[in-house]
């Protein structure tokens, strides 16, 4: 265990949880580290730095992450960004941004009063007003009108909650569809086949549609034809073709 008073090295960042000794909650310390660990995993550029805890204190709930100096330095960069306002920090991205804000909800946990990240050169609360800039620099668009194509792959209608999900034509990237009740069986007589579907959509920070909530859905006709090996295989049973190879059948049926 470093000693508080040891200098964090250049390479290094720390995260500590302010709190009565002994009181606070354990998995406020895991989900800590992961939240940093997915911070630094998503920052900078090239090949990406093995991660390594160099120090570990459990009852004042503090850890230390090694990287290397230039991704602590985006990290520290990002978070004074972040700081002054929205927007995705140069070198970061939308996980590394989304990693700051769940190091944020820690403060949720019990016995955990605030959370610092500290490198060598600077000391940062990690509080409510960075992590709604932090929200708000990966907010889904606002919505708009717009339609998307791929197989409907998911259908769900559980207690007045009707939801499904689209699997989209060009990366399959999957999409969350809700509906109506009118459109109810429409929707699930679609489920498994490609369709066209149109209503408000939202996209993401990266403009991927990430979610629709649907006026109107149209079936390709193409898929209803598609027709899976699979899906036929042994249907004639096991003893077709009675023994024959397939010329042999064949002739058979020409006489």
């Amino acid at each position: 265990m470093r000693d508080d008073q040891s200098p964090i090295k250049d390479d290094e960042i720390q995260v500590k949880l302010e709190g009565p000794h002994g009181a606070i909650d354990p998995r406020a310390v895991a989900d800590a580290i992961l939240a940093l660990d997915k911070i630094l995993r998503n920052v900078g550029v090239g090949q990406q730095p093995v991660l390594a805890i160099t120090d570990l204190a459990v009852g004042s709930a503090q850890a230390s992450i090694r990287s290397n100096e230039d991704h602590v330095a985006t990290v520290r960069t990002g978070i004074e960004s972040l700081t002054q306002g929205a927007g995705i920090p140069t070198g970061w991205g939308p996980e590394s941004v989304t990693g700051l804000v769940e190091l944020e909800h820690v403060s949720a946990r019990r016995g955990v009063r605030e959370v610092i990240l500290k490198t060598s050169r600077t000391v940062a609360k990690i509080d409510a007003e960075l992590a709604r800039n932090a929200e708000a620099s990966i907010a889904p668009s606002q919505p708009a009108l717009g339609s998307v194509r791929g197989r409907l792959y998911r259908y769900n209608n559980n207690g007045g909650k009707r939801s499904a999900g689209i699997r989209d034509y060009r990366d399959g990237h999957t999409i969350d569809v809700t509906f109506g009740p009118s459109l109810t069986s429409a929707v699930r007589s679609a489920l498994d086949l490609e369709v066209e579907a149109w209503g408000e959509i939202r996209r993401d920070i990266l403009d991927q549609v990430k979610s629709i909530t649907i006026t109107g859905l149209e079936v390709i006709e193409s898929s209803r034809a598609r027709v899976m090996l699979d899906d036929v295989a042994g249907i004639f049973g096991t003893e077709w073709p009675e023994g024959l190879d397939p010329v042999q059948w064949v002739r058979q049926q020409r006489d």
